[in-house]
């Protein structure tokens, strides 16, 4: 007497779906889950993204535009106590800890308007300054970080990477510019 009992075809098909499924699902997961974390990015200066976690939020300083893209101009709550107190025009520096982001986008016409509007784009670039004398003394207490956006892999790549950012203090350089205001371009636009 055999206790072996013949396995049912359909049973099997059933099964084997079950298992396509399944192995469906776990590599779409896996796809997903392999999105990059733009906080784990860090620049050569030191700076990390996640430096700036929640800048998305962070109050409006001021625009800025040139040929190809616009910039919003955005700082964290501590630079923006200071730009409202007066800072750099008041002749006090900006306080330790300050931090401004420029978000940078291309920009188009604004389908649905019937005049002449832009609107932005796709994301360039992100970047980053932020006052720390301890860590940025070569560089009058300010480090820079510059992020570049590629929409079709929905990643960020550090901008200091390319040959032209090769050059050591490239970012403070231009800054230096604007020391009497103690290295940022843009003041606190009025509203």
């Amino acid at each position: 007497m055999s206790f072996i009992q013949p396995i049912n075809p359909t049973l099997i098909k059933t099964f084997l779906a079950i298992v396509a499924v399944l192995g469906l699902f776990t590599a779409l997961g896996g796809t997903a889950t392999a999105a990059q974390d733009k906080y784990t990015l860090k620049a050569p200066s030191g700076i990390s993204f996640s430096e700036i976690r929640g800048y998305e939020d962070w109050p409006a300083v001021s625009l800025t535009q040139n040929e190809e893209a616009d910039k919003l101009i955005v700082a964290n709550p501590i630079m923006i106590e200071a730009y409202k107190l007066g800072t750099p025009g008041n002749g006090k520096s900006f306080p330790e800890g300050s931090k401004v982001v420029k978000i940078t986008w291309s920009m188009k016409k604004t389908p649905q308007a019937p005049f002449a509007s832009l609107m932005p784009d796709t994301l360039v670039t992100v970047e980053l300054i932020e006052k720390d004398s301890a860590r940025f003394p070569k560089s009058d207490g300010w480090g820079y970080a510059q992020f570049l956006y590629d929409p079709t892999t929905d990643t960020f790549t550090e901008k200091g990477a390319l040959p032209e950012r090769a050059a050591n203090g490239a970012c403070h350089a231009c800054h230096t510019i604007v020391k009497a205001n103690d290295f940022i371009f843009l003041p606190y636009s009025k509203r």
